[in-house]
């Protein structure tokens, strides 16, 4: 197969599936031919069902995504930092024609406080630089709240092609966070009914990465609209 036609076969998610349980070297070249595919339009990754997959390994694959895809949404993915630093990269340094950007109960979680807010920022930086943003779902994250909605009005300032912004926190789960898995090192919880996800920042009950008060949620509607 040439190098387009390999990338397209290599690039859908059964074949991608498939791979995370075979050798290095197999991985490695279905990684390769990704990144030389002439996809354009979605890809979906998600990750709550049907994957074996380490986060060195997703960490590897956001690494060889094509430059020419339009559209990517993520669900579930429990991989941390490493893998948002890695989709954020690719964002701002690899994508051409990135046209519209999902992110599904998705949490950066862990390593300390500031780690959702801080990937949130580089987030925003990254699409504020891509003149081709047409629509972003920030859904059920640790992406955007109260810490971090300053950087985000800067970015929808300039932001001119974004037509579509949803945007859905969760302060809908605090009734359900159990705050005896407080962990007092990281100041996180587990969170609420999916184990499998990244903890997330907990301070004086609220989830402050993953909700706004009302005078935020007018600073962002007055940088969108």
């Amino acid at each position: 197969m040439n190098d387009a036609v390999q990338g397209a076969f290599a690039s859908s998610i059964a074949v991608l599936q498939s791979a995370c349980g075979k050798g290095n070297n197999e991985w490695q070249r279905i990684l390769i031919a990704i990144s030389k595919s002439i996809k354009k339009d979605e890809i979906l990754f998600h990750f709550g069902c049907s994957w074996k997959l380490s986060a060195k390994r997703a960490v590897e694959m956001i690494n060889h995504l094509p430059p020419l895809i339009e559209s990517v949404r993520i669900t579930y993915a429990p991989f941390g930092s490493r893998f948002m630093d890695a989709l954020i990269d690719w964002i701002e340094k690899k994508s051409t024609n990135l046209k519209s950007l999902v992110i599904d109960c998705t949490c950066v979680g862990g390593r300390n406080v500031d780690d959702g807010r801080d990937a949130g920022i580089r987030l925003s930086k990254a699409l504020a630089g891509k003149n081709t943003i047409k629509k972003i779902d920030l859904l059920y994250t640790d992406l955007m709240g109260s810490r971090n909605v300053d950087e985000w009005s800067k970015a929808f300032h300039k932001m001119t092609s974004l037509k579509e912004l949803v945007c859905i926190g969760m302060g809908g789960v605090i009734k359900n966070v159990d705050e005896s898995n407080f962990d007092k090192k990281t100041s996180t919880v587990e969170y609420p009914d999916y184990k499998t996800r990244q903890r997330i920042y907990w301070n004086n009950k609220t989830f402050p990465d993953a909700m706004m008060n009302e005078e935020d949620v007018e600073k962002l509607k007055k940088s969108y609209i």
